[in-house]
């Protein structure tokens, strides 16, 4: 009974996200039932991504690092126990590395509005929908309908949850059928310079499916403007979406970010090499082995790697 329950939960977890947008794009749908309310609209579309529910997670668990390390140095002080100091000071590295990350996460106020949620306050951008009634557009493919809600009002666009002003895209990067990639990539920039892209994952937007989302991203970018040659441009396929540096997924960097994620990893293995006698037994050795192995491995490969992107980038420049 015990393992049913497991799994029916485990199902509902994976299944939340789906659920979660669908039902509350039917309600952003809804004209009536959102008059006079920008406030109650932007939470909504807030908890179609699940930001709330991810922000109190987040809090928790370093609110638990941080209960794991105080506790922890009550414990070495009363017991003077070597395993309990080296957990401590793993709890104690976590805690003070993660912090300003955190922070950084939590103090955002709505991360469901890419761009303005870093330039204005919380109160103007429970403004900013302001007499705006969404509509859902309606895609004839049956997938694209059920996982990729697209919701228009005069001035803004949500997509999977991302808000877009649409008075502000200068250009719209819609790349799919990438070989040997399987995600589709939709990135704006807006006329101040700055970029963003959407969740990309779940997009159908691939093969046959692109042409119909191509379509829709003509119909977010169709707003008129007072500006002379301001008119937004749709790219297809013309280039895969440039990597950064820096990103919270790992295989969203480019190599040079990759390279350094790799060596901020050095600290960690050597701590997990210094508490493998604790939990491995008489095999500790060979587990650091593989450890270090392994680190080693993925830093000349990094860096390989990233030679071969800088040096192509610098072949670019020149042509």
């Amino acid at each position: 009974m015990t393992r049913i329950i497991i799994i029916i939960g485990i199902a509902l977890l994976i299944n939340l996200p789906d659920k979660t947008e669908r039902i509350l794009t039917k309600k952003l749908a809804s004209e009536d039932h959102f008059e006079g309310s920008s406030r109650r609209q932007l939470r909504m579309i807030e908890w179609i991504r699940l930001y709330p529910l991810k922000k109190t997670l987040l809090v928790s668990l370093w609110l638990f690092c941080l209960y794991a390390t105080m506790r922890g140095i009550v414990m070495v002080g009363q017991t003077h126990r070597q395993d309990f100091l080296w957990i401590t000071i793993t709890f104690l590295v976590i805690t003070i590395a993660t912090v300003r990350k955190v922070w950084g996460y939590i103090k955002i106020s709505y991360h469901c509005v890419p761009v303005f949620n870093r330039k204005l306050p919380k109160q103007e951008l429970q403004e900013l929908l302001n007499g705006e009634h969404f509509q859902q557009v309606p895609f004839q493919n049956k997938l694209l309908q059920k996982y990729t809600p697209v919701l228009l009002s005069e001035n803004w666009a949500v997509i999977e949850g991302t808000l877009i002003s649409r008075t502000s895209i200068q250009q719209i990067k819609f790349v799919h059928d990438i070989p040997g990639r399987k995600s589709t990539r939709i990135q704006i920039k807006y006329r101040n310079g700055e970029e963003f892209h959407l969740r990309s994952q779940s997009l159908y937007a691939r093969g046959e499916h692109a042409a119909e989302m191509l379509n829709v991203l003509k119909k977010v970018a169709m707003q008129e403007t007072d500006l002379e040659n301001e008119t937004p441009v749709i790219i297809e396929n013309t280039e895969i979406v440039e990597k950064k540096d820096k990103d919270l997924i790992y295989w969203n960097m480019n190599y040079r970010g990759k390279f350094k994620r790799t060596l901020c990893f050095i600290p960690v293995v050597v701590i997990l090499c210094s508490l493998t006698p604790l939990f491995m037994g008489n095999f500790w050795m060979v587990y650091d082995i593989i450890l270090v192995f392994i680190l080693i491995l993925q830093l000349v490969y990094t860096y390989r790697k990233m030679k071969e992107e800088s040096q192509k980038q610098d072949s670019d420049k020149g042509e």
